[in-house]
């Protein structure tokens, strides 16, 4: 399992520090779970959508190499042929 916490996070300017603190974590753990050196447990999740209840669970954590967000097809763009 992966997460696009630390895309959101980006996003909103969020700093890691903070972010770790909020979650109950080190930086230095997070950052394992950003580099995939460590699973990420249930508690992690939970508290992960705790933080960022208006984010559904699917967009913040996925199965594979691509995200949820990534494979939504946008309504009204034009589908390229390939």
């Amino acid at each position: 399992m992966k997460t696009n916490m630390f895309r959101i996070a980006d996003d909103r300017g969020i700093r890691y520090t903070w972010l770790a603190g909020k979650l109950g974590y080190t930086p230095e753990y997070l950052s394992r779970i950003k580099h995939g050196a460590v699973p990420i447990t249930e508690e992690f999740q939970r508290r992960v959508c705790d933080l960022f209840p208006e984010v559904p669970m699917n967009e913040l954590f996925f199965e594979g190499d691509v995200s949820i967000t990534n494979q939504l097809v946008r309504v009204g763009e034009p589908q390229r042929v390939a």
